[in-house]
């Protein structure tokens, strides 16, 4: 896979991942729809214009697309990264304890598991 296909990739899991259409994302980052379908189909070169915005406007690590042997596990912890920098640092102090509660009953459990109804 080429560097323009790996950027492909990511762009739509990304989009997927926060429930975008093609043409609300297109919307959000201020290019043409076709942009997004060509980027998302590893068409074109596109610009650090459009790239950039993509990036932040789907929370993007962008080791994710530079890197792209990073494995899943790696993308989940940059993505909880990301999400972390958006909160202050109280946000933060507040989360340990209720993150280390959830923590202590999954291993407690041996992991999380769906019931079915």
């Amino acid at each position: 896979m080429n560097a323009i296909e790996s950027l492909g990739c990511v762009v739509k899991d990304a989009r997927l991942r926060l429930g975008y259409t093609q043409s609300q994302l297109a919307e959000k980052v201020g290019v043409e729809v076709r942009t997004v379908m060509h980027i998302e189909n590893g068409i074109g070169n596109p610009t650090w214009e459009v790239v950039f915005p993509l990036i932040r406007a789907l929370e993007i690590d962008p080791r994710a697309i530079f890197y792209p042997e990073l494995n899943r596990e790696d993308e989940a912890m940059s993505h909880m990264q990301i999400l972390l920098s958006k909160c202050s640092e109280d946000d933060i102090q507040s989360l340990i304890p209720i993150c280390e509660a959830v923590l202590g009953v999954f291993h407690e459990r041996g992991g999380f598991q769906i019931e079915d109804k």
